[in-house]
């Protein structure tokens, strides 16, 4: 899994929330750390779904910030700080930012600005289905990640981080 460049003070963070939800290898499982897990002194709840051979996705909490990481080779071309447009298997759509530091990466971050918004990205995933990246402006392009698996039994385990993390 190749996560190069996405934002400088970012990538701590990223890699303690791929390390909380590293296992072996399970063929297109979604994983979920139990509860709030600290790791190299940052605190994290992630899900993430990285077993895939061409992508992956994963919604992590380290600190105060919810983040949405996506890789996919889709990704490269595109760069800078844009808007995008977001659509989950179960439906729902966000509009976001997406932060991405070159073109010659394959990975992205989307801060998540709300709790609500991170609840809703977390049951976007409930059910299986395609999960799609708009690009907005400059250089527009869209890509689709196919037979995204369900998440189902990993979000109340998700939920429940979340809430132990902010409320103990």
């Amino acid at each position: 899994m190749r996560f190069s460049t996405v934002k400088g003070s970012a990538l701590p963070a990223l890699a303690v929330a791929l390390m909380a939800i590293a296992t072996p290898s399970i063929a297109q499982e979604w994983r979920v750390t139990p509860a709030p897990l600290e790791v190299q002194g940052i605190t994290t709840c992630s899900m993430g779904l990285m077993d895939h051979p061409e992508y992956s996705l994963a919604i992590t909490l380290n600190g105060d910030k919810p983040n949405l990481l996506i890789r996919s080779p889709l990704l490269m071309g595109v760069h800078g700080s844009t808007d995008i447009v977001l659509r989950f298997p179960d439906g729902f759509q966000s509009r976001v930012p997406l932060i991405k530091d070159s073109t010659d990466s394959d990975t992205a971050m989307v801060e998540i600005q709300s709790d609500a918004n991170l609840y809703d990205m977390i049951d976007g995933f409930a059910v299986p289905g395609d999960f799609s990246v708009v690009v907005l402006g400059g250089r527009p392009t869209a890509f689709r990640l196919p037979e995204v698996p369900a998440a189902e039994h990993a979000i109340p385990t998700m939920k429940d981080c979340v809430e132990e993390f902010y409320y103990g």
